[in-house]
């Protein structure tokens, strides 16, 4: 029970890493669609005071909003599943699968501690600064944003490698 109980928190976090990163990707690319189709949904109408990058960078601006929600409510929940997985999965572990989680929780640590509250810092007042020439935070904000997709690569990369070896045990 306790195996079927650790592949389940495995799934939830690594579907939950999954489905952030396409909802974060998706939140930009769905603003711009809605700019597209306004004058299908009316949404034109209400725009039309504003000037068009005025109302681009609205919509970026609320796609922002958005994946910054997301990433506040999401960090602190992997953090917890993280927890749990470890506390499952420790019996049932040979040694590398013990570093795999505790390196996935470190990780997870990471992100929510200082990766994300950087980015959640810088990333605001960026929403509507101009980007030729880019202000200076707007490098800093690249570089934190980048850190997150490679850390939380490598924690995904953690928790599939993981899950395999549980099926591949199981089969066994």
């Amino acid at each position: 029970m306790r195996r079927g109980l650790f592949l389940i928190v495995l799934t939830v976090w690594l579907t939950g890493t999954v489905a952030v990163w396409l909802n974060a990707s998706n939140n930009f690319g769905r603003s711009k669609r809605v700019l597209e189709q306004a004058e299908q949904t009316g949404l034109a109408a209400k725009l039309r005071a504003l000037p068009a990058e005025d109302a681009r960078q609205a919509m970026h601006h609320l796609a922002s909003e958005i994946n910054r929600s997301i990433f506040r409510v999401w960090d602190p929940s992997q953090v917890g599943l993280a927890v749990v997985a470890l506390w499952l999965g420790w019996p049932l572990s040979s040694r590398w699968r013990k570093v795999a989680l505790a390196v996935a929780l470190v990780i997870a640590l990471v992100l929510t501690c200082w990766i994300t509250p950087t980015v959640l810092a810088l990333g605001p007042p960026l929403d509507f600064a101009p980007r030729d020439p880019s202000p200076p935070e707007f490098r800093a904000f690249m570089f934190y944003h980048g850190l997150y997709l490679v850390l939380d690569g490598v924690k995904m990369a953690l928790l599939a490698a993981l899950m395999v070896a549980l099926a591949r045990e199981r089969r066994a």
